[in-house]
């Protein structure tokens, strides 16, 4: 029966199993997979000629009552299988297994008899897997089909904050319309499951808002700016974040009106969240928010703050427009001036280089 589910044979696999009385709900793969992930994984690796045949060996056995929900021992069912494979085809394999009555809601609650190699599989739900993916129209008709958006992964991240940390404007606000929670928090370090790493750490007990304030891509303000509009739109306000923080999130976004809300509730210009964290200043010049670096030295911030990284920041940019400004500003060049000018030194030569 394996081989004529990889090989896409779906008339002799359907002629095989009516033959020969096979159990479709035995697992017959060494991590515990059973006939339907075998034909979902295969449908899913096939040259294009060849896909439909691996989809109607999925429909095949689904006819033959294979059980769509069975649950495999690296934690993944078939439409677990699907949603994680970031194939565009995929997304038929998705509406197969859905109409079949999978459940996009179904994943492993803990650990127990789960492999090392299988952890990361815990407590992900087929959304989930989706969204790690980035695969809006996947996670869109798991939408539609009920998935709970407020099921917490093994980290305690729910799908809003998934979004929020690495995903797209698109997908939040697929999820803010599914009535997401925005305003909610994740678990406090204190209660947060064991195996969780040190970066992810740094980021619990934030909401969707401030964990997009982490993400280092090209769309992160346009997904803080959707989270913040739902908020707004909500007429709800999230939970205060620790003080400095308020004004290091607005500072990073550049946003002038959460600045002064920030300033207004008395949070000090050059506080930090955290040692040696940048402050609302230097991580306005991070995240290149110029026009709110110069609003926070109006304010009085200080432009030698952290030991001075600004000018070293801007050297290694090879931004020299800046690095004029600030230091006329009072950015001190005695602090970092070696190293930018090794830095100023070294982008030009590059430049000659190449």
């Amino acid at each position: 029966m394996n081989d004529l589910i990889a090989a896409g044979d779906y008339k002799e696999l359907r002629k095989f199993i009516k033959d020969n009385g096979r159990d479709l709900n035995q697992s017959i793969y060494g991590d515990g997979w059973y006939p339907l992930h075998m034909a979902v994984h295969f449908g899913l690796n096939r040259r294009d000629k060849q896909k439909e045949c691996g989809l109607k060996c999925v429909k095949v056995l689904i006819e033959l009552n294979a059980d769509v929900n069975s649950m495999a021992r690296d934690c993944m069912t078939p439409l677990s299988l699907a949603a994680e494979s970031g194939r565009s085809y995929a997304l038929e394999h998705v509406r197969v297994l859905l109409e079949a009555k999978a459940d996009p809601n179904l994943m492993k609650d803990d650990a127990k008899g789960t492999v090392s190699a299988h952890l990361g599989n815990v407590r992900k739900n087929p959304l989930h897997w989706a969204l790690e993916k980035k695969n809006l129209p996947i996670a869109k008709m798991l939408v539609d089909a009920k998935a709970d958006v407020e099921l917490q992964n093994a980290s305690g991240r729910t799908a809003i904050q998934l979004a929020a940390e690495s995903g797209t404007a698109q997908v939040i606000r697929l999820l803010v319309d599914a009535q997401a929670d925005v305003t909610k928090r994740m678990p406090h370090p204190h209660t947060s499951p064991s195996g969780v790493s040190s970066s992810m750490r740094e980021k619990e007990h934030m909401n969707a808002l401030e964990l997009a304030y982490y993400d280092e891509s090209d769309t992160k303000k346009l997904k803080y700016e959707t989270l913040k509009a739902a908020v707004e739109k909500a007429g709800t306000e999230l939970p205060a974040a620790p003080a400095p923080l308020n004004l290091i999130y607005a500072s990073g976004m550049g946003d002038i009106k959460g600045i002064q809300t920030a300033l207004s509730a008395g949070v000090q210009l050059d506080a930090t969240f955290k040692e040696r964290r940048p402050t609302a200043f230097l991580k306005a010049i991070m995240c290149e928010q110029y026009d709110a670096a110069r609003f926070l030295l109006e304010k009085g911030a200080s432009v030698n703050a952290n030991d001075g990284e600004v000018l070293l920041l801007l050297a290694q940019r090879n931004d020299l427009l800046h690095f004029k400004e600030f230091s006329k500003a009072g950015a001190d060049i005695s602090l970092k001036g070696d190293l930018c000018l090794m830095e100023f030194v070294r982008l030009k030569n590059f430049k000659v280089n190449t």
